[in-house]
């Protein structure tokens, strides 16, 4: 069935992260045991929220004091790989960085895989919390240099993690990948248009498609009462009506399309993330910072976002920081042909070595051994 919108950005940022594998494919780049280094399943809890994280801790070796990163995920319910389509990167991450030293923390979302809670009734502040209970399990640890805990945070994790740093001291860096720059409705928009053009729309079709979700987000912004499903009902209808008829979907179906777009758009965590602005948490982070992304990345658009991350990071006179953006890679961060989401699972690459190789060698250009 075709889409009565050349893209549902809403549904994207969900489903691309969370994506399920439709078949084994190679992927190369995935490691395979046994590691020459220590690894070791762990829970820890987020006792504000009575959630049990379950995750998996990689260290050099099984003595010494090292320091470690913590991987937080993009949107949508993700296991501690950050699995999607047979890719595993935060695995790949994981690897690549211990090998280089540096120990690294992984864990499945709360309500995912072998962690607790609720997923659905869960926002990015929650998810926030739980990254901040994985620093403070970190500092109980005798092999982790207290001193020496960083994020990293990709896509939505590239949101969450200076939302920890902000008010955390105990966070000595951080690493942003693919992350918000901009306040998300604007991104939003931009990735509608660039997903759109990637999908072969009509500069005309994609310019309505932009507005029509647009007028979607407005009405949830400015609507918290029970009369919200009635104003998007009645939007999205007359929307779905002033369709080219040779779009235009039957009744039964767009009755079914509206159902589903408005169950996915007034989650609690969508409600929460559609209003976020990242700078006013940027501009409070004071400790290094990596920020990366690709010039094909259509979810996360480079140019917008990274000059909004540097104007924030000036703004809250933070100068220790290195931005990093990679010609002919995608979301995420593989080297692509046009960033379009259907080349995700066709790309054997888990995730560029130039990527990896810079995370490891900023790491170790800025920890205190």
């Amino acid at each position: 069935m075709k889409s009565t919108f050349l893209t549902l950005v809403l549904i994207t940022w969900v489903l691309v992260a969370g994506a399920q594998n439709q078949k084994s494919a190679k992927r190369p780049q995935t490691p395979k045991a046994p590691y020459p280094y220590y690894t070791e399943e762990v829970k820890f809890t987020n006792a504000k929220d009575s959630v049990t994280l379950a995750g998996t801790l990689s260290l050099p070796a099984d003595s010494g004091i090292y320091p470690v990163v913590i991987l937080i995920s993009g949107s949508g319910p993700q296991n501690r790989d950050e699995e999607l389509f047979d890719h595993k990167p935060f695995l790949v991450i994981s690897d690549y960085l211990t090998r280089k030293g540096i120990g690294v923390l992984r864990y499945d979302d709360r309500g995912t895989a072998h962690s607790t809670g609720n997923f659905r009734t869960s926002t990015s502040v929650s998810f926030a919390d739980d990254a901040a209970a994985a620093v403070a399990y970190l500092k109980s640890r005798k092999e982790v240099d207290p001193r020496q805990i960083g994020l990293a945070g990709h896509s939505e994790g590239g949101m969450i993690a200076p939302m920890v740093a902000a008010g955390n001291k105990d966070v000595a860096f951080i690493i942003l990948m693919a992350a918000p720059g901009i306040p998300i409705v604007k991104l939003l928009d931009l990735q509608s248009e660039r997903l759109g053009i990637l999908s072969g729309g009509t500069k005309e079709m994609v310019d309505k498609n932009v507005k029509l979700e647009h007028g979607m987000y407005e009405i949830i912004m400015k609507n918290h009462t029970n009369s919200l499903n009635i104003r998007l009902t009645a939007y999205l209808t007359k929307a779905m009506a002033s369709l080219p008829p040779e779009i235009r979907p039957a009744a039964d179906v767009m009755d079914q399309e509206i159902k589903t777009l408005i169950r996915r758009s007034t989650t609690p965590w969508f409600k929460y993330f559609l209003q976020y602005e990242p700078a006013r948490n940027l501009s409070l982070v004071r400790c290094p910072v990596l920020v990366l992304n690709g010039s094909l990345d259509a979810q996360v658009t480079s140019k917008e976002n990274l000059h909004g991350i540097k104007q924030a990071l000036d703004k809250g006179r933070n100068r220790n920081y290195k931005i990093i953006e990679y010609p002919g890679v995608n979301h995420l961060f593989q080297e692509a042909k046009t960033g379009a989401f259907e080349e995700y699972q066709l790309i054997e690459q888990t995730m560029s070595p130039k990527v990896l190789d810079d995370m490891a060698t900023w790491i170790n250009s800025i920890i205190r051994r």
